[in-house]
């Protein structure tokens, strides 16, 4: 025989059961997304034809790091520059000597009128050197000009003040006064090659 009684000999225990019991949640239904079938086609072709990032392996990272670096100080051949530069200005002096008495006996000027034309001279003919190496174009063809005269004007006055100081061989006195220019042009062009390149 079955022990168990209908709910509707025990309407109050089974009204106490259904108070007691928690509340049930109605669930809502969701919603769908709409998704654009073109769009969504459209995204998918690009991901998939768009190209793979490129990767840059670590030593060339390093390498590009070391070039970026800036070197400190000069250069072995900046610094051997400097020592050429240095001889130059020694023999330049000399050649601005040299043009300053030339200049002084032949015009009657005085020493310091001879003066700043030999500086104007020698001194033009090393800044238009450097600017022919550094520059190009129009200031280069005018700097090589000045460079060509002022050589052939230097040569000139250190061959005559060189001879004015011997009696003897004085021809040999003016080929060496000339040629002191010629080093002086020379000892420049190594000078501002070695620090440029």
């Amino acid at each position: 025989m079955d022990e168990t009684l209908p709910p509707a000999l025990f309407p109050a225990a089974v009204a106490t059961v259904e108070a007691d019991a928690p509340p049930v949640k109605e669930k809502k239904p969701r919603r769908r997304k709409f998704v654009d079938p073109v769009a969504d086609d459209a995204a998918q072709q690009t991901s998939e034809t768009a190209p793979a990032p490129a990767v840059v392996p670590v030593k060339a990272k390093k390498e590009k790091a070391k070039a970026k670096k800036k070197p400190e100080g000069y250069t072995l051949k900046q610094r051997i520059a400097f020592f050429v530069g240095g001889v130059a200005c020694f023999v330049l002096l000399l050649s601005v000597w040299h043009c300053t008495e030339a200049l002084a006996h032949l015009t009657g000027s005085p020493i310091f009128l001879a003066a700043l034309l030999a500086i104007g001279i020698d001194f033009g003919m090393v800044a238009c050197e450097v600017a022919s190496i550094a520059g190009d174009g129009k200031a280069k063809d005018w700097a090589d000009r000045y460079i060509v005269l002022a050589v052939v004007l230097s040569s000139g006055l250190n061959a005559f003040a060189s001879a004015q100081h011997t009696d003897k061989l004085v021809w040999l006195a003016a080929i060496v006064g000339g040629v002191i220019p010629v080093l002086v042009f020379i000892l420049a062009k190594v000078a501002g090659h070695l620090y440029k390149d």
